[in-house]
């Protein structure tokens, strides 16, 4: 079996290609092979054709943005402002510290999270 050469498409090809398959009437299937698009490509295009029609990102980019990393600690900004005043008072900040927090503020989601874990301590450090 031939590998397939990996090709991004540009917001604004993805856009063309779109109206092109509203415009001609063709079945799905018909028009992602004369194209050239791979199936599961062109599946999620038409999933997300509502997205990529109406975004305002740059027609320039690859994607519609969105992919990284979600923060898993709801009190972030309240973790940081602890982080930044003790560096602040010229103390150097330990993880331990960071845990001691955790345990006096927010021991209700302390426990949440580390409930499922194997080791809850190093899930906390791999935070």
């Amino acid at each position: 079996m031939r590998r397939r050469c990996h090709k991004s498409y540009y917001i604004d090809e993805k856009r063309k290609l779109l109206a092109s398959f509203e415009r001609l009437g063709l079945s799905s299937r018909r028009f992602y092979e004369i194209e050239g698009i791979p199936r599961t490509t062109w599946r999620d295009w038409r999933k997300n054709n509502k997205k990529i029609k109406e975004t305002a990102m740059n027609a320039k980019r690859k994607t519609l943005g969105g992919q990284g990393a979600k923060c898993s600690i709801p009190f972030r900004n309240h973790l940081l402002s602890f982080m930044k005043d003790v560096q602040r008072g010229k103390h150097i900040l330990t993880s331990m510290h960071v845990i001691t927090f955790m345990k006096t503020y927010y021991e209700d989601w302390l426990t949440t999270y580390t409930e499922g874990k194997r080791d809850g301590y190093k899930s906390l450090l791999k935070l």
